[in-house]
């Protein structure tokens, strides 16, 4: 029981941290990704994995970034894989 209640956190903390990541990249690029009615300079790429360290285990998130490598993000910084900020919250 207490595997499936750990599988289950993680799961959720995953799903959460995914889209957070979302959140800040259409709030940073000013639009929702397939908004078609603004015009663009910078868009929004196919999803990659980062790889983060939580006090559940490792896990992959698939996150987005830009085009011209511009985002900056908050949550889980480039070069981070320490989810414990969050976690602590």
């Amino acid at each position: 029981m207490l595997l499936i209640c750990r599988v289950v956190l993680k799961e959720m903390l995953k799903n959460g941290v995914e889209a957070l990541f979302t959140g800040e990249l259409d709030d940073a690029l000013g639009y929702q990704k397939h908004d078609r009615k603004i015009e663009k300079t910078n868009y929004q790429n196919d999803k990659t994995t980062k790889f983060v360290k939580t006090a559940l285990g490792s896990m992959d998130l698939e996150i987005s970034g830009d085009r011209n490598s511009e985002f900056e993000p908050e949550i889980v910084p480039k070069n981070s894989s320490d989810l414990s900020c969050i976690e602590e919250k």
